[in-house]
Parts: structure tokens; C-alpha cells; sequence
């Protein structure tokens, strides 16, 4: 995966998406071994839902962005990043 850059310097766009590339196989890794109850919960709303999957997907992804870019703010859906 692509190298760290600091947060003032624009990250080259073939090592951002080398490394989206790369947590998306390892997140897709994680979803393909799936538990037969995925522990679907409420969020804001009935609809709303999260599954243990969702979380665990979400985790592989975020360790990683925050190895390989510590610097760089995250956004993300299910938790606090």
C-alpha cells in the first residue's frame, strides 16, 4: 500500500487508490467468511440497521486508513472514526 504523505501535501492518486484497492479485498475477505446471524441492530431508526459484518468490514477498513494515512480525517458510517 501506498506510502504516508502530510496532511498539506496532496496524496498521489494512484497510491490512494492502491491502498482503497487494497482494504476493499481485505474488508471483502471479512464479509465472504459471514457468521449465519449477523447481529442486526438499530441505529437511528427501526430501518436503520447494522449488522456485526458491517462493523467488522468497516474495522479492517479504518486500521488500515489509519496506518497508511494517520494524518488524514475519517469520516465513517457506522462508527466514530
Amino acid at each position: 500500500m501506498g506510502a504516508t504523505t502530510s496532511p498539506s501535501v496532496i496524496p498521489d492518486p494512484a497510491e490512494v487508490l492502491e491502498l482503497a484497492l487494497g482494504l476493499a479485498d481485505v474488508a471483502a475477505s471479512v464479509l465472504r467468511d459471514r457468521p449465519s446471524d449477523l447481529g442486526a441492530t438499530a441505529k437511528s431508526t427501526p430501518t436503520d440497521v447494522v449488522t456485526v459484518m458491517d462493523k467488522a468490514a468497516e474495522r479492517v477498513i479504518l486500521d488500515g486508513l489509519r496506518g497508511a494515512r494517520p494524518d488524514d480525517a475519517i469520516v465513517s458510517e457506522e462508527s466514530p472514526a
